[in-house]
């Protein structure tokens, strides 16, 4: 009974907080050699499930949004900065200064165009990671289905105990989808 406690905790530390067998090992009374083995359990795949909790949808559109913003908070730099070039150059008069400030500009205006394209290019990433991300409404009606029988098989009367709960569960979901 106590293996099974500290592999259910193992578990979590491993697939849900990202620790490695080392720092699990020294957080709990386990071997290593005995988390490796429970890490690399074929039946339970917790490598597997770490890795789509860390790459999931979600996380890759957070990273996105999170790029968007340094490039949108960039642009806004630049935008000053041509502002100001342009208005330098209104006031000066010399030759040679007023070619140095018109490269200024060209520069930052290929830096403004360059970040606009790579500001469009995460943007139809994202949406496809959301679009990819999103599962139908008959196919989350299935992985439900899955999971009550499965609760059905394992516990009968809890089972009929959740009954309205999965009729409310359902409808609230099927109202997102409509």
């Amino acid at each position: 009974m106590a293996k099974k406690k500290e592999r259910s905790i193992a578990r979590n530390y491993y697939v849900d907080l990202g620790k490695t067998a080392k720092e699990i090992a020294e957080l709990i009374d386990v071997s290593e050699q005995t988390l490796s083995k429970w890490i690399n359990d074929p039946e339970e795949n917790w490598k597997e499930q770490r890795n789509a909790k860390v790459s999931n949808a979600e996380v890759g559109v957070e990273n996105i949004n999170q790029l968007i913003n340094g490039l949108c908070e960039d642009r806004i730099n630049l935008a000053a900065q041509l502002k100001k070039a342009e208005s330098e150059l209104e006031k000066t008069t010399d030759i040679v200064e007023k070619n140095l400030i018109v490269n200024t500009i060209q520069q930052i205006r290929k830096n403004l165009a360059s970040i606009d394209n790579g500001v469009i290019m995460w943007n139809k990433t994202r949406s496809g990671l959301q679009k990819e991300s999103k599962i139908s409404f008959p196919e989350y009606m299935k992985v439900m289905e899955e999971i009550f029988m499965a609760l059905r098989l394992w516990n009968e009367k809890f089972y009929l105990q959740t009954i309205d709960f999965q009729e409310q569960h359902l409808n609230k979901v099927a109202s997102r989808y409509n």
